[in-house]
């Protein structure tokens, strides 16, 4: 009596009955078949019988009789059926998470032999413990489980179900995060003459997801790559920004920009794309500066560096001290081509800049200047580099006056110092091999005028320059460089600004000894 079946693998079931009086044997037969005469399977003194070999999640049936051995009488008839284990899933080769998108995904796995109406147990949770999990049934080998967040790590497993409803363990079927939503309704929230601020909706994305910015001044390259054009990408992934502002600078006055963003998930896909409404139209420059220039406002309470790449694509930065003006200034800087200079364009290419400013205002003490020469300069540059200078052109002279200037080939880099905003342009300038010709400017030296040093030039490489009070005493010392040019900012040797009064500037050079004299006004 109380034959029972009970599943211990996908191949085979374990049958137990009650002992019958009179310490018996046991006849055990296979009546899965149905036929008249069914297969003996065993014949045993045990109440128990294990049977093996079978298929997954199939029902199997026996038919069991006491026997005396001796005697060879029988008793009466038993039967009972059960169910194999279903066979576990496996993880479906390559891929088991398909067709990921921002709220769902596909699960695929391996029937591992089970026959089609096996049901299986399939669970996704954002914690690989499973204490929370969305759970659901299915037929076959693939189903799409939807209602997952964006941008989220989910863990999937899958375990199969026999006929009798006994699950078997659950396998892994690996993880892998949602796409994050495309952001919505971006928008400028503040446009000036170089610079924006853009913000978005994030949507349902979670905190940690990464944004990119990119624009660009033809409207449709952003859809279509063959549109001519360039993108500039303002705010890149690798920035790790995860917030929903981005304001950036260098953009062009009085242009209009179009500019899009999109969101990356984790492992580094990325959704659609969404763009600008509106598009951003960038306020002008102050008065005289063209359309396309390079703007920005200085600080009277801190440095302020204004940079970005021209039209003629090279980039370039206005380093500008808090003290330069006294109130915020608009500033703008465009490239020139008037050759004001007359240059010898095959031994220096055209480079040049002009900076306007708002009201014409001068800077009260020095800022430098950085251009990045292209790679195309370089062949001319490079060979010239020790008689190359960035020269300010006055309108009022007609002079091109030569600045302290610093060449470098390895970053393609042109920096010169500036007291004066007018036209700049690259000259190229031989050093005098004699003091005949040195020139001194401004003299008289200004001060309170904002013109921040003296410069004095044409004389020989490296001539040595000592500055002395009227009455003597020596108090400043220097150089020029190889263009025979240097500067003094009217500080003695320990920085202290000098008084007013004249200055007897001693040159001693390879080509001789000159003195000349230097007017301070304070």
């Amino acid at each position: 009596s109380n034959v029972t079946g009970t599943a211990i693998s996908a191949s085979s079931i374990r049958w137990d009955w009650d002992p019958a009086p009179g310490n018996p044997s046991y006849e055990i037969y296979d009546i899965t078949s149905g036929l008249p005469d069914p297969p003996l399977l065993s014949s045993s003194s045990m109440n128990g019988y294990t049977q093996s070999g079978m298929l997954p999640n199939s029902l199997h049936g026996v038919r069991i009789n006491a026997f005396d051995p001796v005697t060879g009488t029988k008793g009466p008839q038993v039967t009972a059926s059960a169910y194999t284990m279903a066979a576990q899933p496996l993880p479906y080769t390559p891929y088991s998470l398909t067709q990921i998108t921002t709220g769902s995904m596909m699960l695929n796995w391996q029937p591992n032999g089970n026959p089609p109406e096996t049901r299986f147990h399939l669970l996704v949770s954002p914690d690989s413990g499973f204490s929370t999990a969305i759970s659901t049934y299915a037929y076959g080998h693939s189903a799409a489980i939807s209602g997952l967040a964006p941008n989220t790590l989910y863990y999937a497993k899958a375990s199969a179900l026999n006929l009798a409803d006994v699950e078997t363990d659950a396998s892994s079927l690996s993880s892998a995060y949602t796409l994050a939503q495309p952001p919505s309704q971006l928008r400028p929230t503040a446009i000036s003459m170089s610079g924006v601020t853009l913000t978005w909706n994030t949507r349902e994305n979670p905190a940690s997801t990464v944004y990119e910015v990119r624009g660009t001044t033809s409207p449709s390259r952003l859809t279509n790559s063959s549109v001519p054009g360039f993108i500039t990408t303002y705010q890149p992934f690798s920035a790790g920004k995860t917030v929903n502002v981005a304001a950036f600078n260098g953009l062009l006055t009085s242009t209009t920009y179009y500019f899009d963003v999109a969101a990356m998930n984790a492992s580094g896909l990325i959704t659609a794309r969404t763009e600008s409404v509106p598009s951003v139209f960038t306020t002008p420059g102050p008065s005289g500066a063209p359309t396309g220039s390079i703007g920005g406002t200085s600080n009277p309470s801190s440095d302020v560096t204004i940079s970005g790449i021209m039209t003629d694509n090279r980039t370039i930065s206005l380093s500008i001290p808090a003290a330069a003006y006294n109130n915020q200034t608009a500033i703008a800087i465009a490239p020139s081509t008037t050759d004001s200079c007359r240059q010898n364009l095959a031994l220096v290419p055209l480079l040049e800049v002009a900076v306007y400013t708002q009201d014409n205002l001068q800077p009260q003490v020095p800022v430098t200047l950085t251009i990045n020469y292209l790679s195309d300069d370089a062949a001319t540059i490079t060979p010239s580099i020790s008689n190359l200078v960035m020269a300010r052109y006055n309108p009022l002279t007609g002079e091109c006056l030569p600045l302290e200037t610093t060449v470098d080939p390895g970053s393609r880099t042109i920096t010169a110092k500036l007291n004066h905003f007018s036209v700049f342009q690259l000259i190229y300038k031989s050093a005098a091999t004699n003091l005949n010709s040195v020139r001194v400017y401004p003299n008289p030296y200004y001060a309170n005028r904002g013109q921040g040093f003296v410069t004095i030039d044409n004389m020989p490489p490296k001539t040595d320059v000592r500055i002395y009070t009227l009455s003597g005493d020596k108090i400043w010392e220097g150089a020029a460089g190889d263009s025979g040019l240097m500067t003094w900012n009217a500080t003695n040797s320990s920085g202290v600004t000098v008084g007013s009064g004249v200055y007897l500037a001693v040159l001693d050079s390879t080509g001789g000894k000159k003195v000349v004299k230097i007017a301070v006004e304070r």
